[in-house]
């Protein structure tokens, strides 16, 4: 009973955040996670086993996430307009002569 509520709470979570994040060290590094991996570990057995677990009882986990349209975590960034943009500097059109490195020109 207790891996069926964890798997809910996470696939939950993981909807919510828009990404399953498949790293222990990237799940652990977010700052509102529902349990911690030590917790995961000793009900699930491993890292590993939590996905395994997860595809079985969520097989459409992915599609839930991507119809919720947050699968692009960097899509609500902000769009500058294009003309406060600066323009990079166009490279002079002067001769450029070359040597050898022995007082020698190419003329």
């Amino acid at each position: 009973m207790q891996k069926k509520k964890m798997l809910q709470t996470l696939s939950d979570y993981y909807i919510k955040k828009g990404k399953i994040y498949e790293s222990s060290l990237e799940y652990s590094r977010q700052t509102d996670i529902p349990y911690s991996i030590k917790e995961i570990k000793k009900v699930m057995g491993g890292w590993s086993m939590l996905f395994k677990y997860l595809n079985t009882d969520y097989p459409n986990l992915k599609k839930d996430i991507d119809k919720k349209g947050r699968g692009d975590l960097f899509g609500d960034k902000p769009v500058f307009p294009k003309s406060k943009i600066p323009k990079p500097p166009k490279p002079s059109m002067s001769k450029v002569t070359l040597t050898t490195g022995r007082n020698e020109t190419n003329e």
